[in-house]
């Protein structure tokens, strides 16, 4: 199963929300779980933003082998989730996906309504009476109160995640 994150530059939070959810799965669930990340505006095939490697690392995290990298037709087909940081985000993977736009959701939307997740599968249920999802600000050219706070908004959302995957 692929789970894909996207934000605008692939510099910010698609990259915070990928190694926070890496950082947190067990053993059984990287066996059967992928996770990338992509923006729908990469100026440039670089790294993740200096903001976003240092609240990283505040946690033990290292996100040196990030490169940014377009959303795109190939990487979206791919993945079995998609989660968007913003509703502008979400249009335009839909709009790339077409038909295939069901698996394309909020990061926030997703946690708060996600029942539960087999890896295995590559499948999720949902609640039936879905809750509706915030946008994640982008902190990019902000200062480093601003990406602790969406750090850790992203944190809350990949944690209510987690929480729905079985451990075997």
């Amino acid at each position: 199963m692929l789970i894909l994150f996207v934000c605008t530059g692939n510099i910010c939070r698609s990259v915070m929300a990928k190694y926070l959810l890496l950082s947190k799965l067990s053993p059984v669930a990287k066996e059967w779980l992928l996770v990338d990340s992509c923006g729908t505006g990469v100026c440039y095939h670089g790294i993740a933003s200096k903001g976003a490697m240092d609240v990283l690392a505040e946690w033990g995290l290292n996100a040196d082998d990030h490169l940014a990298k377009n959303i795109d037709g190939e990487i979206l087909n791919r993945a079995d989730l998609i989660l968007t940081m913003s509703e502008g985000h979400r249009r335009i993977a839909e709009r790339i996906m077409g038909e295939r736009s069901a698996k394309v959701f909020l990061l926030s939307e997703f946690a708060k309504n996600l029942k539960e997740m087999n890896l295995q599968r590559g499948t999720f249920s949902l609640r039936e009476d879905l809750e509706s999802g915030e946008e994640i600000e982008d902190p990019f050219g902000k200062d480093e109160q601003v990406y602790r706070r969406i750090r850790d908004k992203i944190d809350g959302y990949i944690e209510a995640i987690v929480d729905k995957i079985p451990l075997k």
